[in-house]
């Protein structure tokens, strides 16, 4: 599966080696990524147009991914945007921000290469 080169993703997660790794995977299939790991560059980034999709770490510092998630889905031109929840929460834990409006689920620890399937997947789903 491939990606069309113009297609961006904003990955929210503190940990810097994994968001290192998940960024060059993602760019090696054509995708355009922005990091950002801590809240107030979340919160911050939002002001901005809307990337493609998001990748979001649930155990944020000072902040929780689900806070982080009802902000996104109340900003204006960031309601669609498709989410992907990273996180080593269970399915069960993890139900309050499911129901805020994620469209992927991926528990941690995960394969890279699934991520990156699902990635695409996402972004390439019609409107």
């Amino acid at each position: 599966m491939t990606a069309p080169s113009a297609r961006s993703v904003l990955l929210v997660e503190d940990e810097a080696g994994l968001a290192e790794t998940i960024a060059l995977n993602l760019e090696a299939v054509g995708l355009q990524v922005e990091c950002i790991g801590d809240r107030l560059g979340a919160l911050g980034r939002l002001e901005s147009a809307p990337p493609d999709a998001v990748i979001l770490d649930l155990s944020l510092p000072r902040i929780s991914g689900q806070q982080v998630m009802r902000v996104l889905r109340r900003t204006a031109g960031w309601e669609a945007t498709p989410v992907i929840v990273l996180t080593a929460l269970n399915f069960e834990e993890a139900q309050d921000v499911i129901r805020a409006g994620v469209d992927e689920f991926i528990p941690k620890p995960f394969e890279m290469t699934d991520m990156v399937d699902r990635v695409l997947t996402l972004i390439e789903r019609p409107g």
